[in-house]
């Protein structure tokens, strides 16, 4: 909107600087013109027709072709002289004086008139010979409708001149006295325009899909713009920027913390960002609708300047038929091509001159006549020569494919600075087909407009897959979510796989997915399956593993038992004096043997299975005290027990605590080598809402192969035991939920630490 109120307030654009600035050097050449002076002096009817086309030809060409021209001609006396309306000297005159804006001496600037002129121009003709004032002539310069239409080179329009792409957006009309006198573009401007008296400045009206902006420029005059607004297009044009913000933006922080992780942290070796496979098809897909954005794209903007420059090229093409056609006809009806001298004639008159000029002005187009050397003869484009811009000398490279190769038209590429455009050449021949000379169209297509259709290709695309974007993003997420749903559900049954009864999957697709489930039930099947033969021999094993350990223990003691009886009975053959004593000895070991065996029979039946557990509350303070007050006699032992103040109170059984304590304290001293003063710490305190029971020797400690063995079963550094104790020790401890590990140092001592979880001393009390 705010761009709509500048474009009323500056368009049309009524004051034309290029114009104005180059009509001062025409009004001096005008003045000094011989045979308008020599036509003033002494004026015939006859030679009015060609003072009017000497004006069009030499004076109004060019950036005047813009404007439809109006001359009259006056004597000293201000008679008129053969004008083709009655417009008298003295109403010209008024219409001078009234003019809003003196631009110069000659030229003047009218703001507000009903028929819509823009420019009038009021010259003195003076005698040279007697520095008189001969006659008058007076310009009117109405803009013509189409005028903005005509391709004139870009390079010779000043700043002022040049319209910008968005001005391509909307149609303007002029209104005076509420009557339309011009409009641009093809909108349906009304031809009268309902004004309410009490119409602001700027006021706003909504025509179906175009809103037109009034402004009223003074009381007679009104300005009409208009735009086409779609609200839909707008709204995903408007999505579309913020869209693209909020891309740009998580780019610029993404490349940030990718600075910050890389470079200011050198040390940083782990990955940026973890790509799942939901993320992997994400990015995949999305990935797939950018790549295809980029390359539509490209293969859409090439394709369009193609088309566009093959259009030009046909454009081009068909302005050079009609002008070879209008320019042979011509030279034909005055018997041109009769003879060289009377085609030099006829080319150089300037009734051809204004016939070419009329030419260009109707097709819109610009036209170069270069003779059979090459050097020009004609044009319509005066300015551009007369500054230099191009030479008077056909381009060798469009002469050699003309001359040399013979070619019939020939069509190149060419540049003036950094205006590139297409130029055409075609032979000029007479009947016999001898070249007289050398025809040239030069196309200055718009590289304003190409680039503003560029723009808007780009635009509309951005627009179109920004949205598409959008919607590739939701049906991602969707997609993602319904592939990833059956992996997430492969994930957590293999997270609950046990070597017992698992559950099966069930997928009604025979697919990728349907593979990768099936697979997984049959690992399940053959998990389970494993799980019952390995269980099966781990039985077997450890069935196998107690029978060798039994029978190795059995095999101990029966071993001194065989000898003694087989020493009682030599001693019986014998005769032996003491047999009774013998006797008594002998049996005497053999009732220890026996005690040791029943002694191995009762730890493998605990360690089997373990007693009925008989639970209850057990005050830790006492239950250990009593257990170390057995050890306080040791002579080469010294055993020390802190405890808590308060008492700690647990849930378990008696006997088996009794067991485990007996069993630690038990191998602290076992531990502890002959010669070394053993010192035994035993240690009682309250840890959260669990109790921690610390026996720490210092004995030999434990290598590392042993540590690694201390809990199994039948394993043991002594000559005698089982290996039961500790294994025994550590099943006590995790039934009761409890933990219990150990700290060494070999060489040093070994601390083994229980904890226990305590029962709450309220429901005690």
């Amino acid at each position: 909107m705010p761009e709509r109120f500048l474009q009323s307030s500056v368009w049309p654009p009524d004051r034309d600087g290029y114009t104005e600035l180059l009509f001062d050097k025409i009004a001096q050449n005008i003045e000094r013109d011989k045979v308008i002076n020599a036509f003033l002096e002494k004026p015939v009817a006859i030679n009015r027709k060609n003072i009017n086309e000497r004006f069009d030809a030499l004076y109004l060409g060019g950036q005047l072709n813009r404007y439809q021209s109006r001359i009259h001609l006056f004597d000293r006396s201000g008679h008129s002289l053969f004008n083709k309306d009655s417009v008298s000297y003295n109403a010209l005159m008024t219409e001078v004086n009234d003019s809003a804006i003196m631009v110069s001496s000659t030229l003047f600037y009218k703001t507000v008139l009903p028929d819509g002129h823009y420019y009038i121009a009021y010259l003195p003709l003076h005698n040279d010979s007697t520095n008189k004032i001969s006659g008058y002539a007076f310009i009117n310069l109405t803009p013509k409708k189409a005028a903005n239409e005509t391709v004139y080179p870009e390079l010779l329009q000043p700043a002022s001149l040049k319209t910008s792409s968005s001005e391509k957006e909307y149609a303007y009309a002029i209104y005076v006295n509420n009557k339309l006198v011009s409009q641009t573009n093809d909108y349906e401007f009304p031809v009268y325009l309902q004004l309410d008296s009490t119409l602001r400045q700027y006021s706003i009206h909504e025509r179906q899909n175009y809103s037109e902006l009034w402004y009223r420029y003074n009381n007679r005059k009104t300005v009409v713009v208009v735009h086409r607004h779609n609200l839909v297009f707008e709204t995903i044009t408007i999505f579309s920027y913020m869209f693209g913000i909020e891309i740009l933006l998580a780019v610029i922080i993404l490349l940030y913390q990718l600075y910050i992780s890389y470079f200011i942290n050198p040390h940083f070796t782990g990955r940026f960002v973890t790509l799942t496979l939901r993320r992997r098809i994400h990015l995949a897909m999305l990935s797939v609708v950018l790549v295809s954005f980029l390359i539509i794209g490209f293969v859409t903007i090439v394709f369009f300047v193609k088309e566009y420059q093959a259009s030009n090229r046909n454009k081009l093409e068909d302005a050079m038929q009609v002008v070879q056609q209008s320019v042979q006809q011509y030279l034909k009806q005055e018997n041109a091509f009769a003879r060289e001298a009377r085609f030099d004639v006829v080319s150089r008159s300037q009734r051809f001159k204004n016939f070419v000029t009329n030419l260009a002005s109707s097709e819109k187009i610009d036209i170069n006549i270069f003779n059979e050397y090459g050097t020009l003869d004609v044009t319509s484009q005066d300015d551009i020569y007369d500054r230099g811009l191009l030479s008077r000398i056909i381009r060798p490279d469009a002469y050699y494919e003309l001359i040399t190769l013979g070619k019939s038209i020939h069509i190149q590429d060419e540049k003036i600075g950094n205006l590139a455009y297409l130029s055409c050449y075609v032979p000029l021949r007479d009947d016999m087909g001898a070249t007289l000379g050398y025809i040239n169209v030069p196309f200055f297509s718009s590289e304003k407009d190409l680039n503003f259709q560029i723009s808007n290709i780009v635009v509309t695309l951005i627009n179109l897959y920004a949205f598409i974007f959008l919607i590739s993003s939701l049906f991602t997420v969707i997609i993602t979510r319904w592939l990833t749903r059956t992996l997430n559900i492969i994930i957590r049954q293999f997270g609950r796989v046990n070597l017992q009864r698992n559950e099966r999957i069930e997928w009604p697709y025979n697919d990728e997915i349907g593979m990768l489930v099936k697979e997984y039930n049959k690992m399940v099947r053959t998990v389970e399956e494993n799980a019952i033969r390995l269980a099966q021999n781990e039985r077997e094993t450890a069935w196998r593993e107690m029978a060798r350990q039994v029978a190795h223990e059995i095999k101990n003691p029966l071993t001194p038992m065989k000898l003694n009886i087989q020493y009682l009975q030599q001693a019986m053959r014998n005769n032996h004096p003491n047999i009774e004593d013998l006797t008594n000895r002998v049996t005497a070991s053999i009732i220890e043997q026996i005690d040791n065996l029943s002694y191995i029979a009762s730890e493998f039946s605990n360690f089997a299975k373990m007693p009925e557990a008989r639970p209850e509350e057990l005050e830790l303070n006492s239950l250990l005290a009593k257990n170390t007050e057995l050890y306080l006699n040791e002579q080469k032992i010294k055993v020390c027990l802190a405890t808590e103040p308060e008492s700690l109170w647990v849930f378990a059984d008696r006997s088996q605590l009794v067991r485990v304590f007996t069993n630690l304290l038990e191998n602290a001293i076992q531990a502890i080598p002959e010669g070394v003063s053993g010192i035994i710490n035993v240690q009682l305190k309250k840890e959260d809402n669990n109790a921690l029971i610390t026996i720490a020797d210092n004995g030999t400690g434990m290598t590392d192969d042993v540590v690694k063995k201390i809990f199994q079963p039948y394993f043991t550094t002594k000559s005698s035991g089982t290996g039961l104790g500790l294994a025994m020790t550590h099943k006590i401890i995790e039934f009761w939920k409890g933990q219990i590990w150990f700290e060494t140092e070999y060489g040093v001592g070994t601390t083994f630490f229980i904890r226990l979880p305590l029962i709450n001393n309220t429901n005690i009390l």
